[in-house]
């Protein structure tokens, strides 16, 4: 949620109203779970994130279409009234407990010359003592990229492996999203 902007906010309500046919209510009057980590870095957009101070909640009608989104989506924002804070990692290996730490450090810009050092010896590469994403210890976690393009290409490397070690065929499904009403 952290990385959600104001205008990204109202699109994801509008479109769902859209989709449940429902124009009157946020998000088409269904419930919405917001799960994230509030301390990471503002959304990569233009747009103003959730927690800016910069968007208004107030609509005048000289604004223009984009603050008139980033309003409504801050608004929608301020709706969530029920909030769950989880504050205790639990099952965690040494090595996870070293990353979360090295991870709050980052937050808080107190990263250690043994954090980077670390970090930078995760960066998966060409290089004889870089990791491989093909070694067995990567096949089921999470790998951070730049580029989408970059995700979908490991997933689909993930998915024939899996589909390979568990002598499954690959099978392809194409959606076509249509709404119920034109």
């Amino acid at each position: 949620v952290a990385m959600l902007d104001c205008s990204n906010l109202y699109t994801i309500s509008h479109q769902m109203c859209l989709a449940m046919e429902n124009l009157d209510l946020p998000f088409g009057g269904l419930n919405v779970i917001f799960a994230g980590d509030f301390g990471q870095l503002p959304p990569p957009t233009r747009s103003p994130s959730l927690y800016s101070p910069t968007p208004s909640t107030f609509v005048h009608m000289t604004a223009s279409h984009k603050e008139q989104k980033n309003a409504i989506g801050k608004s929608l924002w301020h709706e969530c009234v029920v909030v769950v804070m989880l504050a205790q990692n639990m099952r965690q290996s040494a090595e996870q407990i070293r990353f979360r730490q090295i991870l709050e450090n980052c937050r808080y810009k107190c990263c250690t010359d043994e954090d980077i050092a670390l970090l930078r010896s995760r960066i998966a590469g060409p290089g004889p003592h870089q990791p491989k994403l093909t070694d067995p210890q990567f096949r089921d976690i999470p790998i951070i990229t730049a580029l989408n393009a970059h995700r979908d290409q490991i997933n689909l490397m993930g998915a024939r492996d899996f589909a390979r070690r568990n002598k499954r065929p690959l099978t392809k499904f194409v959606s076509i999203d249509k709404w119920k009403s034109a």
